[in-house]
């Protein structure tokens, strides 16, 4: 089954002066996919570069009311290669290859790639680097096999781009280019408050395409989604708000949404529930998702998820849409 690339599909150059102020540690981690936990990653030091290696197995079983069941074995893994310069700056590289074996478009394999130079400033990376800000933004992904995937913009970036991300202290800042000169920025801010963490973001995108139920328009899209999130202890709550406008000729349908979510860990076991509900001009859209991780041994645990979507749009410039599915997914997931 094919991996959720619902982000599938990163400016601010005021802010340099200030950015002197910050230090960044940055490790580009290129995996935006719903098979995303790695644990942390295999390392070896030679000569004056660090290189890494993470990967992650998963052998899952899909029972769907709109689709055939399937069963399929994906793969991730990411290899990591940095070093520092003469002048403190650090250079690096990552690769993230996935193997899927059931994957719909019949790319059995695909891949992303970037390099990135960081130092006091702030990070630059090039490459496939355009889900960065929305994972550095984002509400918390669901545990196990969860996947609340219609909890982001409809508008779509292309697969390359440019990034630039700093930080002020508490909070950072993020901007995007692609190559087709599509647009995002976010940032967040996280601190701690008594006995409770407090995070909070906010990120832009202007694109000129669209992406919903996996067709593609060529529609502008302008997207606006604040989040916030509470810690805990093994308690995190979040919420997000978007607000999108999509523009076709002289034609305008807007689109706006909520999203909730909960996750808790007790002992081995994690869980989380998580909401959806959105508006499209006369149309409407829901989805929940109900998530389940057993930890059975180092590296090795067992995943279930409940995933439900509907959609139903029918407005001038869109083919009609409308999807009522459910998927139920059940996995032995293995973390190297």
């Amino acid at each position: 089954m094919k991996l959720d690339r619902s982000l599938h599909q990163l400016g601010c150059l005021s802010l340099l002066p200030f950015a002197c102020m910050s230090q960044v540690a940055h490790s580009l981690d290129l995996n935006y996919e719903g098979l995303s936990k790695f644990e942390e990653p295999i390392a070896t030091h030679i000569a004056d570069t660090t290189f890494t290696l993470s990967s992650i197995s998963d052998i899952r079983f899909d029972l769907s009311n709109e689709r055939d069941n399937i069963e399929s074995v994906s793969s991730v893994f990411q290899l990591g290669a940095e070093t520092q310069l003469d002048n403190s700056w650090t250079l690096g590289a990552a690769y993230l290859g996935v193997l899927d074996s059931e994957d719909m478009e019949g790319d059995h394999y695909t891949d992303n790639v970037a390099i990135y130079l960081s130092s006091s400033w702030g990070s630059v990376s090039l490459g496939n680097v355009t889900g960065e800000v929305r994972e550095n933004t984002r509400r918390k992904r669901g545990v196990g096999n969860a996947n609340l995937n219609l909890d982001n913009s409809f508008g779509s970036l292309s697969d390359y781009g440019v990034s630039y991300t700093v930080r002020l202290g508490p909070s950072q800042i993020f901007t995007l280019a692609d190559q087709d000169g599509n647009i995002e920025v976010g940032a967040g801010y996280q601190r701690p408050l008594g006995n409770k963490d407090y995070r909070f973001s906010i990120r832009f995108r202007n694109t000129e395409s669209i992406q919903i139920a996996e067709q593609s328009f060529d529609i502008e899209s302008e997207s606006g989604i604040l989040t916030a999130e509470m810690t805990y202890g093994d308690l995190v709550i979040d919420a997000s708000i978007g607000l999108e406008s999509l523009s076709f000729d002289q034609l305008t349908a807007n689109r706006k949404f909520i999203a909730l979510g909960a996750t808790r860990k007790i002992g081995t076991w994690s869980g989380s529930v998580e909401a959806y509900f959105g508006e499209l001009e006369d149309g409407s859209s829901n989805a929940y998702s109900i998530g389940l991780s057993k930890d059975l041994a180092r590296g090795f645990s067992l995943n279930l998820g409940i995933n439900h979507q509907d959609q139903s749009f029918d407005i001038v410039a869109f083919d009609p849409i409308n999807l009522n599915d459910t998927t139920a997914t059940i996995s032995l997931r293995y973390s190297l």
